[in-house]
């Protein structure tokens, strides 16, 4: 059974998803929230993800987050609108979305529930436990976990590169767009550029190139993990195995992180969405 699904959040923004649910009568949930300027529907592992997941039992709910695309208007109760997307998205307001979704879900009556992050998905899904601690949550799932500071750094050549560069900023307005898109792909509004890509931001949380990177956020996390990267993934700066060791070294507080390495998958998993999702399935039966 599939369901079309909305929900408001705190700060009344309206967000849309679809929920499937397997014909069996199941208590458990995956959450998916998607990556930067993404959609709840895009990447073709959510497909393979819907047709799976419910197969074994478990409900799946891919939802939009106020990040949702380059630029969308999200809509309010009241019928007015809300430029947002990741051009102006501010990092910290994932609290809010994912709240909004984790309490749909458990009135909906799912107990259990798995939340499953992937690219930029797996900072918010991390911050957000980190917060509020929710005991509604069982297991955390990390897809393309990705190195945002590190990733950064390397549009520059150089240190003097990027000062020059945030100087710029200076005479931009916080809505302003900049000239530049970051990584040749997502136009950011100043204030969004400002949010994300500071060395402090919470945003990083996965510091992975930084030999002194604080990982202090996701040592919070005390659910199970589940991390699963492609060997060709550009968004890890370094090793892989190196990457997803030193993730698990730091996640101090969980006593359960499951490592996953798919040979020859890219960020999003193109071509391998049948061993990505069996993955997941295979760690959680």
């Amino acid at each position: 059974m599939v369901e079309f699904v909305k929900v408001q959040t705190s700060d009344n923004f309206v967000l849309q998803g679809l929920l499937f649910i397997p014909d069996h009568n199941s208590n458990g949930v995956i959450l998916h929230i998607h990556g930067m300027g993404g959609n709840f529907y895009e990447n073709a592992f959510v497909e393979e993800m819907a047709k799976e997941y419910p197969k074994n039992g478990i409900a799946f709910c891919s939802v939009n987050n106020r990040g949702h695309d380059y630029l969308s208007n999200i809509k309010r109760p009241d019928g007015s609108s809300q430029r947002v997307g990741s051009a102006y998205e501010i990092f910290e307001d994932c609290i809010l979305d994912i709240e909004a979704w984790i309490d749909f879900l458990y009135k909906k009556g799912f107990k259990k529930i798995h939340l499953q992050g992937h690219s930029l998905g797996c900072p918010k899904v991390i911050y957000y436990q980190a917060r509020k601690q929710d005991q509604r949550i069982e297991t955390i799932i990390l897809l393309s976990l990705p190195d945002m500071y590190g990733i950064y750094l390397q549009d520059f050549k150089n240190d003097q590169q990027r000062i020059t560069e945030l100087e710029k900023l200076q005479s931009l307005k916080d809505k302003d767009i900049l000239g530049r898109w970051i990584w040749g792909e997502y136009p950011l509004s100043k204030k969004t550029y400002l949010n994300f890509f500071q060395k402090k931001s919470n945003v990083n949380v996965f510091p992975i190139s930084d030999k002194n990177g604080n990982f202090s956020i996701l040592a919070k996390i005390k659910n199970s993990l589940i991390l699963i990267l492609g060997s060709e993934d550009d968004a890890v700066v370094g090793d892989v195995k190196e990457c997803l060791e030193i993730v698990k070294s730091k996640a101090v507080s969980s006593n359960n992180v499951q490592l996953k390495i798919i040979e020859g998958a890219e960020h999003g998993f193109e071509g391998f969405e049948k061993e990505l999702v069996s993955s997941v399935v295979s760690f959680l039966i």
